[in-house]
């Protein structure tokens, strides 16, 4: 279904394995790191913990941090501010700003509507 296995991000490309390292680096549990680049590259909703703390919700990321996010959260400041484009994360706007642009490139790219062609 989805064929982006890497991005740019800051002119560096930005993969699953290479989000795995920033986790170690930032001291963030690497579990969710597919979420993240999901969200990232295709513009895929994550989930509440993950939403919370991209849309810079402090007291909401608390509420549904589990135990190693809850002592994760100055190392996900860290990896989105060091990490992330600005455009991405910061106000729930932006959040959404950045999951309906990636779901319009999603669908440009491969249209529901277009019927398959015959060849």
């Amino acid at each position: 279904m989805f064929t982006i296995t890497s991005l740019r991000v800051n002119g560096k490309e930005l993969t699953v394995e290479r989000l795995q390292e920033l986790a170690k680096k930032y001291g963030v549990p690497d579990y969710m790191m597919d979420g993240l680049f999901l969200y990232l590259a295709h513009g895929i909703p994550p989930g509440g913990f993950l939403t919370a703390v991209l849309s810079n919700d402090f007291m909401g990321s608390i509420e549904r941090a589990d135990n190693n996010n809850k002592l994760a959260l100055v190392g996900w400041a860290r990896l989105l501010y060091n990490e992330l484009p600005s455009f991405s994360w910061g106000t729930p706007e932006k959040v959404q700003e950045w999951i309906d642009a990636k779901t319009q490139e999603r669908l440009n790219n491969h249209p529901l509507d277009t019927p398959p062609t015959e060849g």
